[in-house]
């Protein structure tokens, strides 16, 4: 009887604890997308719409360069990116289409619609790719003015979608997280591998 109670009390917290944060997301988005400063729009459309283009180019570039100039260990940081990316790309694709939620624009009238996108919008996938990238190469790298560079840009491509409208903030919160994580199980895949 007593866990019973428990359940129903535990599963009423959890059902009040989203109700509340989804108010949150909702409102932080508000607060973003009618507080924004407009001559920016035309920027972070750019950053946004730059996004997977980079994503899929930079692995592609330092890939066909690794097998250019025939180095071994290159070529092996590289496909650890672009398995990084992938994974990423598998979980966000499994949440997306898994909770299949509307975005933002669609829900809310004070969002104009400026770009057509027809995928659910939990978890935003230009900020998951971007973070997975970004993360995988400061692994790879590790030069501390390179990672900040990169991770300047990947935060600016995850607030590009709050201020345009497209994304809420959990969206977003949870690319970042599914991106970092992706490359850090990547990473320890790697070491595992190595060590066999």
């Amino acid at each position: 009887m007593n866990g019973n109670i428990n359940f129903i009390v535990g599963i009423l917290l959890f059902l009040f604890a989203c109700a509340i944060a989804q108010n949150l997301d909702i409102e932080v988005l508000k607060e973003i997308y009618l507080n924004r400063n407009q001559s920016l729009d035309e920027t972070f459309r750019v950053i946004t719409n730059l996004a997977y283009p980079i994503v899929f180019s930079v692995p592609v570039f330092l890939l066909v360069k690794g097998l250019a100039k025939k180095e071994v260990a290159a070529i092996q940081n590289i496909l650890y990116v672009i398995i990084s990316i992938f994974l990423a790309a598998v979980i966000a694709a499994a949440f997306k289409y898994g909770i299949d939620r509307p975005r933002p624009f669609v829900t809310y009238d004070y969002l104009q619609n400026v770009k057509e996108s027809i995928s659910p919008s939990f978890p935003s996938g230009h900020t998951t790719l971007t973070f997975a990238l970004v993360a995988s190469l400061a692994k790879i790298y590790g030069k501390r003015f390179l990672t900040l560079l990169l991770y300047i840009w990947s935060t600016l491509v995850a607030y590009s979608r709050l201020h345009l409208g497209l994304h809420y903030p959990s969206d977003v919160l949870f690319g970042m997280i599914i991106g970092i994580t992706s490359a850090f199980l990547c990473h320890k895949m790697r070491l595992y591998i190595v060590k066999k």
